[in-house]
């Protein structure tokens, strides 16, 4: 099985399976969560992801954020904010800001 030229991966593979028997056995969900014992909730979020023209859809996508903020305080800065955590240790970031 190969989606544009690319070989699956086994979870893959065993996910185009859930889907292909769903679609052939004319059933509800139900009957094929049953039978794979799978979480209905797992199966429609695969479902929901699968595209037949790009088989590619059904491997696992990592979680890690796209973009992470970057750090926009320079170092003096940091360590005046830290002294002044210090000192007013009471006051909020909103009071310290000020």
């Amino acid at each position: 099985m190969a989606g544009s030229g690319q070989e699956l991966s086994r979870e893959a593979q065993v996910r185009l399976a859930w889907i292909d028997f769903n679609r052939t056995r004319g059933r509800n969900a139900a009957w094929a969560c049953g039978s794979f014992r799978i979480g209905r909730q797992a199966f429609y979020r695969w479902w929901r992801r699968y595209d037949p023209g790009d088989l590619c859809t059904l491997e696992a996508q990592s979680y890690r954020p796209r973009n992470c903020r970057q750090l926009i305080w320079t170092p003096e800065l940091a360590e005046c904010a830290l002294r002044l955590r210090w000192r007013f240790s009471r006051r909020g970031a909103g009071k310290l800001a000020v």
